[in-house]
């Protein structure tokens, strides 16, 4: 820590010795702005980071979709799509009559 001067202890001192102490605190501050200036960088840096673009790709998979046809936008959601065609290719099971009759 710095030493304090009074009013009275600086009037007493020399030109020259006043002349050193306001270069060495000049010297000081300097120091001080530098590593604040770090300091702002480096909050400026990690808010960048923490609330800044995600570089994260996020997969549409089995979401809704949003497609143009024929002049109207549909939606589309693929996992019912591919459900729909598997559904389409596999044959219908035969239900007989006697099978839907409840049994009491």
């Amino acid at each position: 820590m710095a030493l304090k001067y009074t009013e009275e202890q600086l009037n007493s001192l020399d030109r020259e010795t006043l002349t050193r102490l306001f270069l060495s605190q000049q010297e000081q501050l300097e120091n001080i702005d530098h590593t604040l200036q770090l300091v702002l960088e480096q909050m400026a840096d990690l808010k960048r980071h923490r609330f800044g673009r995600s570089t994260e790709k996020h997969e549409t998979e089995d979401q809704i979709s949003f497609m143009e046809v024929d002049g109207k936008i549909v939606f589309f959601n693929e996992s019912e799509a591919v459900a729909g065609e598997e559904n389409a290719q596999e044959e219908p099971e035969s239900v007989s009559r006697t099978s839907l009759i409840k049994v009491k």
